[in-house]
């Protein structure tokens, strides 16, 4: 299986041989070896599989580094009025364009991905991916029928047209968050919508407006990623199990403000693992300061390990970065999907889960510009 992989990746043989690492379960790697070549040098490379980002907003991209002192002050402030810009037409598709080349540059293959409230921003999005890369992605438009701010805000009717329009097998309902739409607005949208993905946010603070389970009961199903889940109460967790409904965990974003999350807290995935759920890593783009899943699955280790958590590993953050991501959004087949990776700054002669912690016990400038090439389908594609 591995050569047959290799030999599609290149065409001449390397005297070095370049480790490829793929990840199984939270806890078993598989490390092979083979004679490759990425480019006509002898610098050290290390292959990973190519990654899944379950939860990202791509019109959130210039506000990553915008001050963040909470959630709320950061939408108003910053993420809003960015938001409205995308209205737009010339600069909503200049800046899908820009965001899908870096997305691809990451080495970011598959994933869920919310669009400002204009259907443009949707169709821009998967209209600048690579033609292969198309179905790879589920995404909607945020739906806001309620609160603030105005300019955002439409009518049920308008959001519902809007979202049978953009209706599809990769399309996703996106509720920003319970307090910007109503109960009565999410039933008829499972209605009128039928069986389609649903995104939203949930207990991502301890508003309990924000964390409020009963605005979605009946509405959850194996085809839902919530975001967050930081501040969920006993019965949301038995809720969240029946329904099978996955979750979206985002370290990066919810880290404390001097390593540039929103402080939010830190979602507990071992009574996620308890409870059954199924969850994954995403970046939480704009909220999250990076769009690398390398430094997401960074920021898991370090925050979780902070907090005690042994079992907060390399090997479980690349898992969930990966084949655990594809496995949510029901993918399969993906293994000529990889990135390359610059490895000049660790021993490759290890065990496979001792290059994994030093790779992302690297700086965070360094490791968020290590990937130097991205295959898809065993062709180079970035």
């Amino acid at each position: 299986m591995t050569r047959n992989l290799f030999n599609q990746l290149t065409q001449k043989p390397q005297t070095q041989k370049t480790p490829i690492i793929k990840a199984f379960t939270d806890d078993k790697l598989e490390l092979y070896y083979n004679n490759i070549i990425i480019q006509e040098d002898s610098k050290a490379r290390l292959i990973l599989p190519a990654l899944a980002d379950i939860h990202f907003h791509w019109v959130q991209d210039s506000v990553t580094k915008a001050p963040k002192a909470n959630l709320f002050e950061w939408l108003e402030k910053y993420t809003y009025p960015t938001e409205a810009s995308f209205a737009d037409p010339e600069f909503c598709l200049i800046k899908a364009q820009e965001f899908a080349t870096k997305l691809i540059k990451h080495g970011t293959l598959y994933g869920a991905c919310y669009g400002s409230v204009h259907a443009r921003s949707v169709e821009d999005f998967i209209a600048a991916l690579p033609a292969q890369l198309k179905h790879n992605f589920i995404a909607g438009p945020v739906s806001m029928v309620r609160g603030e701010p105005s300019y955002l805000v439409e009518s049920e009717a308008e959001s519902l047209a809007k979202n049978k329009e953009l209706l599809s097998d990769n399309f996703a309902f996106s509720p920003r968050f319970m307090p910007s739409v109503t109960r009565e607005f999410l039933l008829r949208a499972r209605q009128e919508l039928g069986d389609c993905w649903i995104q939203t946010h949930l207990a991502e603070t301890q508003d309990p407006e924000e964390s409020n389970i009963d605005m979605l009961e009946g509405l959850l199903g194996p085809k839902t990623i919530l975001g967050h889940c930081i501040h969920l109460s006993d019965r949301a967790w038995s809720i969240l199990a029946k329904s099978q409904s996955k979750i979206a965990h985002c370290p990066s974003s919810n880290a404390p403000i001097e390593e540039y999350g929103l402080g939010s807290g830190l979602f507990d995935y071992e009574r996620a693992d308890n409870e059954g759920i199924d969850w994954g890593l995403a970046s939480d783009i704009g909220a999250g300061p990076h769009l690398s899943m390398l430094d997401v699955m960074q920021s898991f280790v370090k925050q979780h390990r902070r907090a005690g958590r042994s079992n907060a590993t390399a090997t479980r953050a690349l898992y969930r970065a990966s084949t655990k991501n594809l496995e949510i959004l029901g993918i399969s087949n993906t293994e000529q999907d990889y990135i390359v990776l610059d490895a000049s700054d660790i021993n490759l002669k290890q065990k496979p889960e001792h290059i994994l912690e030093e790779l992302l016990e690297l700086p965070r400038q360094r490791l968020n510009s290590l990937v130097e090439a991205t295959y898809y389908s065993g062709v180079r594609i970035a």
